[in-house]
């Protein structure tokens, strides 16, 4: 194959033109280094080889990138990086930054259940969380077994906090219900924090949290 052209792209990036067709972006780096110019001749294989080592380094310096920006579980900078590069690239720069200490899933889990614990989110809720993220099942569920959920303290403080004072009547306790349903709170946790706060709490229909979530 021949070099036709080789434009620049942007930043240190060049567009390379095989037989007057695109055939990649390539660093400058590696254009140097292989002698990528106009006339120049390469084996389809060897070029391709190149093509792959160049997006190689642009998947780990994008990966770099965006962890720089926040930390990321492997399947949230897998997605964004297969937005662009081949499924390949994608587990060999996951696997190099795994390897290198990067990336830990389960450090970034734990960090994920402070955040929502500092938000009095519940533990389904923390759950949901998790796998929003792409914390895999089995990692979530060993990082949240290191949390105690069993207790109500907090949910009692939360609503002495923000909901006693719409625990007058019905209508205000169905709201302060259905909001701690949404922050991740069974009803059985529920009925059994807000009776704390009311003896005139009338329980509501006996639903199991396998029928709610």
């Amino acid at each position: 194959m021949r070099i036709t052209a080789v434009e620049k792209y942007k930043g240190s990036m060049y567009n390379v033109y095989a037989d007057n067709e695109y055939f990649g972006t390539f660093h400058m780096e590696i254009i140097v280094k292989e002698g990528i110019k106009k006339d120049a001749d390469f084996d389809f294989e060897k070029l391709e080889h190149i093509k792959i080592e160049s997006d190689m380094r642009r998947a780990r310096e994008r990966a770099l990138h965006l962890l720089e920006y926040r930390a990321h579980s492997k399947k949230e900078l897998y997605d964004k990086l297969k937005k662009n590069y081949d499924e390949e690239i994608c587990d060999e720069v996951i696997e190099r930054l795994s390897d290198a200490g990067l990336l830990d899933d389960e450090a970034y889990a734990f960090r994920i259940v402070e955040i929502c614990l500092a938000k009095s989110y519940g533990k389904l809720r923390i759950a949901q969380e998790l796998r929003r993220k792409g914390i895999d099942s089995q990692t979530a569920k060993d990082v949240l077994e290191e949390f105690d959920f069993d207790s109500n303290d907090e949910l009692i403080n939360l609503i002495e906090r923000k909901y006693a004072a719409y625990l007058n009547d019905e209508k205000g306790i169905k709201k302060v219900k259905n909001a701690l349903v949404r922050m991740g709170y069974t009803y059985s946790q529920i009925r059994e924090a807000i009776n704390a706060f009311s003896d005139e709490y009338e329980e509501y229909e006996d639903y199991s949290d396998s029928d709610i979530f």
